[in-house]
């Protein structure tokens, strides 16, 4: 009887500084707020725009948003929540988009602009849009 062992080698894992750049991003708007994380958030979005990465674009573009919402820019917030949006509606990202819609509804409720936060008129638009 002959048995053979598998030896699992490590692979090598190909750094992402885009990636770090994000996972940096996250760690420190846990720790130290949204004002010191959002320039490494702006750094990966430039890197993934360079690279073609649309997902972790719009995703980037997200968390922009939630930045800026935090800090109190909401038109800024809305602007890159609206580039995220329709990012992740031309990819197809139906969690993403969910996700999205619902900074979208946070930054139009702060804004006081309570029509377009309203989940129900939300919900007409969107039935009318996909007729």
């Amino acid at each position: 009887m002959v048995l053979f062992a598998a030896v699992a080698w490590p692979q090598a894992v190909t750094p992402n500084p885009a990636k770090d750049l994000l996972e940096n991003g996250k760690q420190l708007y846990t720790q130290e707020g949204p004002k010191a994380a959002l320039p490494k958030f702006e750094e990966a979005l430039k890197f993934f725009r360079s690279n073609g990465d649309r997902r972790n674009e719009a995703i980037s573009l997200g968390y922009i948003a939630n930045c800026h919402r935090k800090l109190g820019n909401l038109d800024l917030a809305l602007g890159f929540a609206q580039q995220a949006l329709h990012m992740k509606q031309d990819l197809g990202d139906r969690g993403e988009i969910g996700k999205t819609h619902n900074q979208l509804g946070l930054i139009y409720w702060e804004r006081s602009d309570y029509p377009n936060a309203d989940l129900g008129a939300f919900l007409a638009r969107l039935g009318d849009c996909s007729r």
